[in-house]
């Protein structure tokens, strides 16, 4: 079992959100998995914040994790990503966030994940930061999205990289529609 697993809802709009855990022991390596629902979206002035920390272990990170506005800050040693991942611009804070993704060894940006910082608007598209310390895998059914604004607005920033080996087979979509 892991040692932290949130299969629930957890909320906090304007606020802070943290998943964190240090494995001691190497034989337990699942250490943080996320099959559930995280939101931290902007409210007024009051940015979101969801970090998602898996020292010393693995980390699976599936169903909905959304900082609209705001930001996501995954590490692991290990990181999978399956689900899909957003701090893209709103109605009422149209700025899109970052999400920065960082595994120790291995990041693996699944078949069918979803990572996406669009603009609102005439906002620009985000940030997007997918790197590890060896090996990142950016697999062909999964996709990077930081779009600019439907009404105009500059594409993002989207980085996929390690120093050994990175397989890029998904979808980067830093489009703007003028």
């Amino acid at each position: 079992h892991p040692l932290i697993e949130n299969t629930g809802h957890l909320h906090a709009d304007g606020g802070l959100i943290v998943l964190s855990a240090h494995a001691k022991d190497s034989l337990l390596t699942q250490v943080l998995i996320n099959d559930g629902l995280i939101q931290a979206d902007q409210i007024a002035e009051h940015e979101g914040n969801i970090i998602l920390s898996a020292s010393g272990g693995d980390a699976w990170i599936d169903g909905h994790v959304q900082a609209h506005s705001g930001t996501i800050n995954a590490d692991a040693d290990r990181l999978a990503i399956v689900g899909t991942l957003d701090t893209s611009g709103q109605a009422e804070h149209k700025e899109s966030g970052t999400i920065a993704l960082y595994a120790e060894d291995t990041l693996a940006l699944a078949d069918g994940s979803l990572i996406q910082s669009n603009g609102y608007d005439n906002t620009d598209g985000g940030t997007i930061l997918a790197l590890s310390g060896n090996t990142t895998l950016f697999r062909a059914e999964s996709s990077l999205n930081a779009k600019g604004g439907d009404e105009g607005g500059n594409g993002g920033f989207v980085e996929v990289s390690a120093p050994n080996h990175v397989l890029v087979q998904g979808q980067v979509n830093t489009s703007a529609a003028q």
